[in-house]
């Protein structure tokens, strides 16, 4: 088991930041099955920037980071983030033209 102590101002930042992901997720899962499709688009396009948030946060740690192996866990991570993110983007933008469509039916 990993324990966590507070290591500093990042480890600080990077809790009030989970606390906050924490709080989105459970409103995006409760209201996820009434959302409309434009609303759920938005929502993913801003998801997808804070992966894009999350991978540039990734990538600075790994450019200071001090070892290979810790460099590649880094750059492995960002990258699946970026990944992510251009996912979240693709289906965002899939709900979006959905919803389009049904607006010109």
């Amino acid at each position: 088991m990993v324990y966590m102590i507070y290591a500093g101002p990042l480890d600080e930042a990077t809790d009030i930041a989970n606390r906050a992901v924490y709080e989105m997720s459970r409103t995006v899962s409760r209201a996820a099955s009434a959302t409309a499709p434009a609303d759920a688009a938005s929502a993913g396009f801003k998801l997808a920037a804070s992966l894009d948030y999350i991978a540039a946060a990734l990538t600075a740690l790994r450019d200071h980071s001090a070892s290979l192996d810790e460099r590649v866990a880094a750059t492995v991570a960002a990258g699946r983030a970026q990944e992510a993110a251009q996912s979240a983007r693709v289906w965002a933008q899939a709900t979006l033209d959905r919803h389009h469509a049904a607006a010109e039916e």
